[in-house]
């Protein structure tokens, strides 16, 4: 081999080496920190339902009394220890209980083998895992909440 063509064989090699490199995936650059975001949607409690219904609140409006306190003084303990409920809350069975898609196909199933107790079986099943939606409709005057009702309706959900 001459040295022209080794020259050529070492120059494509480098290229190759440069565009292999170049187009590995790079790990990807959030623009906003958590913190920015926060402040830029008007905080967690904005990710949270802020509308109402006739018997309750969206849990979004909570946090400013059962939140953390910025000065320190309500929902902490003598030795400053955050207790606020909202945060804790926010991640239990009973806050995401509607979302629970076990709980879910468990309703679809007893629905498929009783089909004509539907109406039945899910305004109870949404009595607990839905409450908000379902005594605010029944207090409303409704007869049953469904679930198609119940997963259209943030403060159920």
């Amino acid at each position: 081999m001459s040295k022209r063509q080794v020259l050529v064989v070492i120059g494509v090699l480098i290229l190759i080496t440069g565009i292999s490199v170049s187009w590995q995936q790079q790990e990807p650059q959030n623009y906003h920190d958590w913190d920015e975001l926060m402040k830029m949607s008007g905080g967690e409690d904005a990710l949270l339902p802020q509308n109402a219904n006739s018997m309750f609140t969206g849990s979004g409006r909570c946090g400013g009394c059962h939140g953390s306190d910025p000065n320190e003084y309500a929902s902490t303990t003598a030795d400053g220890f955050d207790v606020n409920p909202r945060d804790d809350w926010r991640a239990t069975m009973m806050a995401n209980s509607a979302k629970d898609p076990f709980w879910q196909a468990k309703v679809a199933h007893e629905v498929a083998i009783n089909p004509d107790h539907q109406i039945e079986l899910e305004d109870k099943c949404t009595s607990c895992h839905a409450p908000m939606g379902h005594f605010a409709a029944h207090f409303d005057g409704a007869e049953y909440y469904t679930m198609a009702e119940a997963m259209s309706d943030s403060l159920a959900l």
